[in-house]
């Protein structure tokens, strides 16, 4: 998937999600749970957990602790 002809992909939420597994004293990192990565046909209709996927929060981790592709994120999760 592309935005703006840059790549984007769950995988970036994966992986923030997979540091905060693995980080027991960074409490700078957002709270995703594994509901919010393995959606079911119930979860998938859940708007909080939509919203909280698309947060502010979550995109300042992404661009913290995920700076492999930064820019690709930055302009996606500005607009």
């Amino acid at each position: 998937m592309e935005f703006n002809g840059m790549p984007i992909s769950w995988r970036f939420v994966k992986d923030l999600y997979q540091m905060t597994l693995k980080s027991e004293g960074l409490t700078s990192l957002p709270k995703l749970t594994y509901e919010h990565i393995n959606l079911t046909g119930f979860s998938k209709m859940r708007v909080d957990l939509a919203a909280q996927v698309l947060s502010s929060t979550v995109s300042i981790g992404m661009k913290t602790f995920l700076p492999d592709e930064k820019q690709h994120k930055e302009e996606f999760t500005e607009r």
